[in-house]
């Protein structure tokens, strides 16, 4: 333990992030092994923090090196290469930055079982948020995946707010219409995701009860219509709560800009009009904000997952 010690203050020193995930990865082990599974746990949060910082530090790299390759390109084709992969590197780091609050929070709540001598609670929900933040890594490394995959990463999202967030107060459904063959249709990676979110920090934050709705159907044979529906108190409200509550200045809503950005860099040269309409719903009789409605329009994309 006094040689891993030494390893982790040395690589700590010179910001060596890939030693330091190794590092802790072996320091969480030992502790896992000694039976100390709070210090266990906090080297293997860690282990994923540094991974993830020394993941960023090689995407930069290769992304300047693409970059400076591209510059000196005198060829068409090999230039339009390049840039495609220079694109396919900047998506990854839009992904990369989703999720920071979730997964404070989520961490944070995990973290409260464990103080409060509730371990079997504890390593449900941290089983439940390590299958999310591996679905997340998978799926940033590729640009789609099936309509399938995509429904049961927002269910497992939505499972760990409704449990961790709301305690077991959120009401969520995800729906999808019968024409539609979740596991054959593919579709741009993890773009439901940031509307999801923007509801619950949003439109649900300040509710003890909420509702999120979420409902898949055919547009036409290009594109598949996503609609995600809560019962929040609406955008003007919201608004108003940012210019008085710094709580609510706090989640810097980037998810869905970036998403959007994602969407035209991935679809720009498909000449596919992508779309995201957002509704405010009223009660009409009193006027009242009941919710918010977004619709999307995702393109389908031709992929072969054999």
């Amino acid at each position: 333990m006094e040689q891993l010690e030494l390893a982790y203050d040395y690589a700590k020193k010179i910001s060596d992030f890939r030693q330091l995930s190794t590092v802790s990865k072996d320091i969480a082990a030992f502790y896992a092994e000694e039976g100390n599974y709070k210090e266990a746990y906090e080297f293997q949060l860690a282990h994923e923090q540094y991974l993830e910082k020394y993941n960023e530090q090689v995407d930069k790299g290769r992304q300047k090196e693409l970059e400076a390759k591209y510059d000196a390109a005198e060829k068409r084709q090999e230039t339009e290469l390049l840039k495609l992969e220079a694109k396919r590197l900047r998506l990854k780091a839009l992904r990369a930055q989703m999720n920071p609050h979730f997964m404070y929070n989520a961490l944070n709540s995990i973290q409260s079982f464990i103080t409060s001598k509730d371990p079997n609670a504890a390593a449900k929900y941290l089983a439940k948020f390590a299958k999310l933040m591996r679905q997340s890594l998978d799926y940033s490394e590729v640009e789609v995946i099936s309509l399938e995959k995509e429904i049961e990463f927002l269910e497992t999202y939505l499972y760990i707010n409704q449990k961790l967030r709301f305690d077991n107060k959120l009401h969520y459904e995800i729906k999808l219409d019968d024409d539609l063959e979740e596991d054959i249709l593919s579709i741009p990676a993890m773009i439901v995701q940031p509307y999801i979110e923007n509801a619950i920090e949003h439109g649900l934050r300040s509710k003890k009860t909420g509702k999120v709705i979420v409902n898949f159907s055919l547009f036409d044979e290009d594109i598949i219509l996503c609609t995600v529906e809560d019962d929040g108190i609406g955008r003007k409200k919201v608004r108003e709560l940012q210019s008085q509550d710094v709580r609510y200045q706090s989640h810097r809503s980037r998810g869905t800009s970036i998403t959007e950005k994602r969407l035209q860099i991935l679809m720009q040269s498909k000449g596919i009009d992508v779309h995201v309409n957002t509704i405010d719903l009223t009660d009409p009789k009193s006027g009242k904000a009941t919710g918010t409605r977004v619709e999307i329009k995702i393109p389908i994309v031709d992929v072969d997952f054999k």
